[in-house]
């Protein structure tokens, strides 16, 4: 009698626990299609974001007390892993440092798709 113990899992089952089969329904660079929310990202940026941050369930001051890209990534890889889309933590960290207004607005738009 042989066990599975201590042998490597196979490609398949490792590719569908780990796999990110799904990807943003809008891209970073999609972000001017509501354009009421485009507005209020980049002219009112503290009330969106905290809008943004409570609709996805965490405290909403908390990327005033934390480092605003670090408080951004972190939301970013929260939306990504609880949705399984397609991305790293690379990316998540340069778009957040890069443009967060973008980041933003592209959490929200996955927000909206997945119903919350």
């Amino acid at each position: 009698m042989t066990t599975s113990y201590g042998k490597q899992q196979p490609r398949k089952l490792r590719e569908k626990v780990w796999g990110f089969d799904n990807e943003w329904q809008k891209d970073i660079c999609d972000c001017c299609n509501d354009l009421g929310s485009c507005c209020c990202a980049y002219f009112c940026c503290p009330c969106f974001c905290c809008q943004v941050f409570s609709r996805a369930g965490e405290w909403i001051c908390t990327p005033f007390f934390c480092c605003w890209p670090d408080a951004l990534m972190s939301l970013r890889m929260k939306i990504r892993t609880g949705f399984r889309l397609q991305g790293s933590i690379g990316t998540d960290c340069l778009a957040a440092i890069c443009c967060p207004c973008c980041v933003l607005l592209q959490i929200n738009n996955e927000l909206e798709h997945q119903g919350l």
